[in-house]
């Protein structure tokens, strides 16, 4: 990202930065898991088929 000069963004945007293994996937489970909330292109994980989740 050194050479990517200037990015905008309309919204409010958080970023988790750190090495390997300092458990930033498992921030994210967790508030996924805790918000029992998954969506892929604004639609719940529950309501969708596994061929549908495959091809996302």
């Amino acid at each position: 990202m050194k050479n990517t000069g200037n990015i905008q963004f309309n919204k409010p945007v958080t970023l988790l930065v750190g090495e390997n293994d300092t458990g930033k996937s498992t921030l994210l489970e967790g508030i996924a898991a805790s918000a029992e909330s998954i969506l892929i292109d604004g639609e719940s994980v529950e309501s969708l088929a596994f061929e549908e989740l495959k091809n996302k």
